[in-house]
């Protein structure tokens, strides 16, 4: 009988365990699809002479550069917020995203200085993005599930560079843009 109930026991136990972890672990990462979906309402912001804008989890920006002397290390730079977008700018800027398969080159500067934080409608935080206007690379937290062959996250440049430039964000223009 011990036997019978320490056995009893270990399902339970591994039952619990399984329960938890489908309620409330992730067993990867989840579907930018599932919190994009749910956002109503964005935020922009930039911070255009910094080396780069980083946004964590729980939504909180940094923005760092190196000093002009070369000899302090990273310092901090301020973080323009350029309010909330328009219900019809949400609209564009959700549509402006997809995944697709990678680009034949990608270029490597990977320094995004403007940032969209996603809200939902009850002013809950649900995730960011990041874009580089240099270079066209991006940043999604929480990261997405890839996918093979679409696990690369597009953005509309022409309608990102709008959105901005109406929230007086100016985007830095790439190199190579026609412009």
């Amino acid at each position: 009988m011990p036997t019978k109930t320490r056995r009893g026991a270990f399902e339970t136990v591994a039952l619990a365990l399984i329960v938890l972890c489908l309620g409330s672990c992730s067993l990867g990462p989840r579907s930018a699809a599932a919190w994009l979906n749910g956002a109503t309402k964005v935020r922009a912001y930039a911070s255009p002479n910094a080396y780069s804008l980083t946004v964590d989890a729980a939504g909180h920006m940094t923005a760092s550069g190196e000093s002009a002397d070369h000899k302090r290390g990273d310092i901090p730079y301020p973080v323009v917020d350029g309010g909330w977008l328009s219900p019809a700018e949400v609209r564009d800027l959700k549509a402006g995203l997809y995944f697709g398969a990678p680009p034949e080159a990608v270029a490597a500067c990977c320094s995004p200085r403007h940032a969209f934080l996603f809200y939902g409608e009850g002013g809950q935080y649900l995730g960011s993005l990041t874009v580089c206007f240099e270079c066209g690379c991006s940043t999604m937290l929480p990261l997405p599930v890839a996918k093979p062959g679409a696990n690369y996250l597009h953005w509309n440049y022409d309608v990102f560079r709008r959105i901005v430039t109406a929230h007086h964000l100016t985007p830095i223009v790439p190199l190579n843009a026609d412009g």
